[in-house]
């Protein structure tokens, strides 16, 4: 969250500064959870802005879950087809 300056960033995307009380892993640790320190795949949010990214009955990624994963794209793909990983993992 320093970072981020203690911001809520979805917030700061229509010009809100609100404080961040929670870092959001945009893909999920539960399913990816070699990203769970990696500094790309975490950002700092509201609890209210948290909750817009899953869906808390089923806990899948909403359309603003998805829109975040879609921003990080690049690095996802970087990560994963980077040498040093499969060395590592595989």
């Amino acid at each position: 969250m320093v970072r981020d300056k203690f911001l809520c960033q979805e917030s700061l995307r229509y010009g809100k500064k609100v404080a961040a009380v929670m870092v959001h892993h945009i893909y999920p640790v539960s399913e990816y959870p070699e990203l769970e320190f990696v500094s790309w795949n975490c950002i700092s949010l509201s609890n209210h802005e948290h909750n817009k990214m899953h869906n808390r009955v089923n806990d899948l990624i909403t359309r603003k879950g998805k829109i975040w994963q879609a921003k990080r794209k690049k690095e996802f793909e970087k990560f994963y087809s980077s040498k040093k990983f499969f060395e590592k993992n595989f």
